[in-house]
């Protein structure tokens, strides 16, 4: 009886485990399509600003 509530527990472990680390991969594509989306406003507004510059 112990080794199958042993063998449960191992199971139970696992699946909390994969789901922390799904949770966590969300998390981490989340921030890294933040992260470009800033990159990429940065770039254009750089863009922006040789534009004027030049137009001056």
């Amino acid at each position: 009886m112990p080794s199958i509530l042993k063998t449960l527990n191992v199971i139970f472990t696992v699946i909390k485990l994969t789901e922390v680390f799904s949770v966590t991969l969300h998390r981490i594509k989340a921030l890294s399509k933040n992260i470009g989306e800033k990159l990429r406003k940065g770039f254009s507004e750089v863009q922006n600003l040789s534009t004027v510059i030049r137009l001056e």
